[in-house]
């Protein structure tokens, strides 16, 4: 792949879409905030058309900082003749292009005096909007809550079945339950290996059978099987000690 310079003064916002990779602290805020700048400018978009999209809140954070100061930058430079820019080829670019426009002064104005409707989120952030917005569209509910970690409901939802399973268990479920260790919190470690996937399907299919009359059958083999093997340990010891295919 072809890599250039991006020179934000001189790339076409209409054009064409492009790539930008930069390491840490080499001016991708920069560059975000100048390309922000020029769509509302020459393109005279709304600062609530123009949508900004980052990974965590501290950079959504930044970028809304960033964003505003840029424009109370161009909005001082627009407004007077005599503020220059001194070490920042944006705002010189700016400054040079753009100085007494009455256009560019106003839609910059109108830029900060709507700030608050500035479409700038984390990537859960916009679509946390776009649900709210489209309850309807997407059957969502209008009041929701973004939830950074699910553990505590997914815990709560393994204790409600736990006491509800428990209530109505047998004196034998009981003893397999009590055996196996199977309480809210194993139950929990069990779920969340497998709640991530979507399409998961539980096979086989849970029955409401009353499963007692199984697990007593089986825990009368187990205590006879016991019985017989204390019974007979010598001769069972002794049967498979001549069995030469052991050896």
């Amino acid at each position: 792949m072809q890599t250039e310079l991006f020179d934000i003064t001189e790339y076409n916002i209409s054009s064409r879409t492009v790539l930008i990779e930069a390491s840490a602290g080499t001016g991708k805020t920069y560059t975000i905030t100048s390309i922000v700048m020029r769509f509302i400018i020459e393109k005279g978009f709304n600062i609530e058309d123009i949508l900004v999209v980052t990974f965590t809140e501290a950079a959504a954070a930044e970028l809304k900082d960033r964003i505003f100061t840029r424009l109370n930058e161009i909005d001082s430079i627009l407004s007077n003749k005599d503020v220059m820019p001194s070490e920042d080829d944006f705002l010189s670019y700016i400054a040079e292009k753009y100085s007494g426009d009455v256009i560019a002064a106003k839609r910059v104005r109108l830029a900060m005096r709507s700030f608050d409707m500035a479409s700038i989120f984390t990537i859960h952030g916009f679509c946390f909007r776009v649900l709210c917005e489209n309850a309807f569209e997407t059957g969502s509910f209008f009041e929701q809550e973004i939830l950074s970690n699910d553990k505590d409901i997914l815990l709560k939802s393994c204790e409600d079945f736990y006491r509800k399973f428990i209530s109505s268990c047998s004196e034998s479920e009981s003893f397999v339950i009590y055996q196996k260790k199977l309480f809210p919190d194993s139950i929990f470690k069990f779920v969340s290996s497998y709640i991530g996937y979507a399409n998961l399907k539980i096979k086989p299919e849970f029955v409401k059978d009353d499963i007692s009359p199984y697990i007593e059958s089986f825990l009368e083999a187990k205590n006879s099987a016991v019985e017989s093997y204390c019974k007979y340990r010598d001769e069972i010891y002794q049967l498979l000690k001549n069995q030469t295919s052991l050896k």
